[in-house]
């Protein structure tokens, strides 16, 4: 009788699908993350331009009042340039960052998938020893019953012959 195997693969086959579920479920919680990250700076820079820009401007206006008087001029008469370039830098700079957490979102996707994999593998390995020591066992216990028959049997007989030399 070995119907311990059978409920061993019904565990493994209990933790795969629970494994896989929390995969979907951590890979569609980073791809949302990303996604309203990524919405949410567009929809700043869309709804606030003047703002980046305005910021882009001050920043320069900082860097303006460190360099030397001679040079302020100059610079004074391409702010709006670099003001500009700077809200085009911080644009871009946004999408990058947007970019580099999808990217992250993948390859923690990936390291959970590896690790959930590795789980599955090791808890396969156990299932398979469990299911080899569950066969020993019952191996074992097949053959300490015949000997302990046998021995009965023995008993039996010797008792039986006994019991007929008194008669």
């Amino acid at each position: 009788m070995m119907t311990k195997p059978d409920s061993g693969a019904d565990s493994r086959s209990d933790l795969r699908t629970r494994v896989e579920a929390a995969r979907e479920r951590n890979a569609d919680r980073l791809a949302n993350t990303a996604r309203r990250v990524r919405d949410d700076a567009k929809q700043i820079v869309r709804e606030h331009p003047v703002a980046v820009i305005g910021s882009a401007i001050a920043i320069g206006a900082v860097l303006a009042a460190f360099l030397p008087r001679r040079n302020r001029k100059f610079i004074a008469a391409k702010s709006a340039a670099l003001g500009a370039s700077g809200g085009k830098v911080a644009i871009d700079l946004a999408m990058k960052a947007v970019t580099a957490m999808i990217a992250a979102g993948a390859a923690s996707r990936d390291s959970i998938k590896a690790a959930g994999n590795s789980a599955m593998d090791s808890a396969h390995g156990m299932g398979q020893e469990l299911e080899r020591l569950a066969v020993e066992a019952t191996d074992k216990a097949r053959e300490i019953g015949e000997n302990a028959a046998t021995r009965g049997s023995n008993v039996a007989s010797k008792v039986r012959d006994r019991v007929k030399k008194s008669i």
